[in-house]
C-alpha cells in the first residue's frame, strides 16, 4: 500500500467517523432515548450499528480494497471525536432549524390544501345534500297531494259501501273495527298537530 493510499484512507475514515457521529445524533434526535429496556429499541440499535459498519467497510473497500490497519480505527475515532468536540453543536442547531422549517412548510401546505380542496368539497357536498333534501321533500309533497286527490273520491264512494258491508258483521267485530278506526283517526290527528308544531 502506497503512502498516498494510506493518507487517502485516513482522510476517508476521518470523514466516516464524523458521519457516524452525525448519524448517531440524528438517530437519537428522531427516536429519542428510552429510559427502560425494550426489545424493539435494542433491535433498532443493532440494525443502526450494522448499517454504520457496512457503510464504513464500503468506503474502506473503495479506499484501500478493505485492508484493516490500526490507523483506520484511529482515524475513525479521531473523526468521531472531532465532530463531538467542534461540529456537533452547529450540526444539531442546523438540524433543528431544518426540522422547524419543514414543520412550518407542512403546516402551510396543510392549510392551503384545506382551503383549496377540503373546504370547497365540503361546501359542494353540503349544497348537494341540501338540494337533494329539498327535491325529496318536494317529491314527497307532490306524491301526497296526488294520493289525496285520488283517494278522496274513492273514500267518498267507498264510505257507504263499507258501511253497508260492515252491517253484515257480528256486533262484537263491528265494535272492534270501529274502535281501531277511532284509534287510527286519533293517531293521525295527533301526528298532524305534532307536525304543525314542529313546522
Amino acid at each position: 500500500m502506497t503512502l498516498s493510499v494510506q493518507f487517502y484512507t485516513m482522510l476517508v475514515m476521518v470523514l466516516m467517523g464524523t458521519a457516524v457521529g452525525m448519524n448517531l445524533d440524528l438517530y437519537h434526535r428522531f427516536l429519542g432515548k428510552e429510559r427502560y429496556f425494550s426489545w424493539r429499541r435494542a433491535l433498532l440499535d443493532v440494525l443502526f450499528w450494522v448499517v454504520q459498519a457496512l457503510l464504513i467497510f464500503y468506503f474502506l473497500l473503495h479506499a484501500n480494497e478493505g485492508e484493516m490497519r490500526i490507523y483506520v480505527f484511529l482515524a475513525l475515532l479521531f473523526g468521531f471525536y472531532f465532530y463531538r468536540l467542534w461540529g456537533r453543536e452547529v450540526f444539531m442547531s442546523t438540524v433543528e432549524k431544518v426540522i422547524t422549517f419543514v414543520k412550518h412548510l407542512l403546516r402551510i401546505c396543510k392549510q392551503i390544501i384545506t382551503l383549496t380542496v377540503f373546504k370547497p368539497v365540503k361546501f359542494i357536498l353540503k349544497v348537494l345534500v341540501s338540494l337533494g333534501m329539498i327535491g325529496i321533500t318536494t317529491l314527497c309533497s307532490i306524491a301526497i297531494g296526488i294520493f289525496r286527490v285520488i283517494i278522496f273520491p274513492l273514500r267518498w264512494l267507498a264510505s257507504p259501501i263499507v258501511s253497508l258491508f260492515i252491517r253484515w258483521f257480528p256486533p262484537s267485530l263491528r265494535k272492534s273495527i270501529n274502535s281501531k278506526v277511532d284509534l287510527l283517526k286519533k293517531w293521525v290527528k295527533e301526528w298532524r298537530i305534532f307536525k304543525r308544531k314542529g313546522g
